[in-house]
């Protein structure tokens, strides 16, 4: 199964992000897993429909780096492996 292709984070700050990514077949679902790095190795992580191309995060620390990654689920499937990490600073 293919990773996602195409995620970044879109926007960042103010203790909020905003993460995007194509559209993948609908078969496939996304989950999305962030950390804080000075908190490592706790993730926090959100499973989003297949229809869905943005997340929308809030309740971040406002100034603190974190790192985030996508993988494809399917059921019968199985999960992609996790995309690279990208940062930002919340």
């Amino acid at each position: 199964m293919p990773v996602p292709s195409g995620f970044h984070v879109a926007t960042a700050g103010n203790g909020a992000a905003t993460f995007e990514w194509d559209a993948q077949s609908p078969a496939y679902l996304q989950d999305i897993r962030y950390r804080r790095l000075s908190v490592f190795p706790f993730w926090t992580q959100s499973a989003v429909g297949s229809e869905q191309t943005t997340l929308n995060v809030s309740d971040l620390a406002s100034g603190e780096n974190y790192e985030v990654q996508i993988r494809n689920r399917s059921n019968g499937l199985g999960v992609s492996d996790w995309s690279a990490s990208e940062t930002f600073t919340a």
